[in-house]
């Protein structure tokens, strides 16, 4: 599966103290997983996802990683998971589309679409799942927003902040960055321009991913 510049973001700008225990939903290739594996040194990683061929790419990147024994992938439905401590914090890359707007092919859109997994079912695994001081990052379409905040709220999750993507300045806003706890906290809004003008990484752009990305 490719690298997608949303999971990338998401890698990078997702953040919580000290976590001892992150959970990746729907991690597919890993990158997600590798990213807060290099991130948080002392940190355990649990990925999971549904496509069995997703796990064995991420179990491979791992098993190559220098965090393998930091890290674990399991094939495995997010309503079905269980744990003895819950995690400090949770990502997710989740799913795109509605049941009416549906990928073209099949595994895609598993892996897109809201039929595999509903916001409603994310965010009461996410409740269920989350430790008491942790957070949930995730990355949305600028249209699905709305709506999953309410759900969120509803399974006690409050959105504390939010970072706007546009791809450059006279672009609208693609995706949003989310940051979700158990506390109501003042809203942190910022905006970030992946591009400037000539086509080229903003510097805030560059600053972000520095330490995953080679620039030229």
């Amino acid at each position: 599966m490719p690298i997608g510049t949303d999971a990338v973001l998401l890698g990078a700008w997702a953040e919580q103290e000290e976590p001892a225990r992150i959970l990746d939903i729907g991690t597919g290739c890993g990158i997600i997983a590798l990213m807060l594996a290099k991130r948080y040194t002392e940190a355990t990683i649990d990925a999971i996802d549904i496509d069995e061929a997703s796990i064995n790419e991420a179990l491979g990147n791992f098993r190559k990683s220098l965090f393998a024994g930091r890290m674990v992938a399991e094939h495995i439905d997010i309503k079905d998971l269980r744990r003895p401590k819950r995690f400090d914090l949770i990502v997710s890359n989740p799913p795109y589309f509605t049941e009416e707007i549906l990928s073209p092919k099949q595994a895609r859109a598993q892996a897109r679409h809201g039929i595999s997994l509903s916001y409603d079912d994310l965010l009461w695994s996410v409740s269920r799942l989350l430790s008491s001081d942790g957070a949930f990052c995730c990355v949305l379409p600028e249209a699905n927003i709305k709506a999953f905040v309410l759900k969120a709220e509803k399974n006690g999750l409050l959105l504390n902040k939010t970072t706007h993507i546009k791809y450059n300045k006279n672009k609208s806003i693609s995706v949003s960055l989310l940051r979700f706890s158990r506390y109501n906290e003042d809203l942190e809004i910022d905006t970030l321009i992946l591009h400037n003008d000539k086509g080229n990484p903003t510097e805030e752009y560059k600053a972000l991913v520095a330490d995953f990305y080679l620039w030229a």
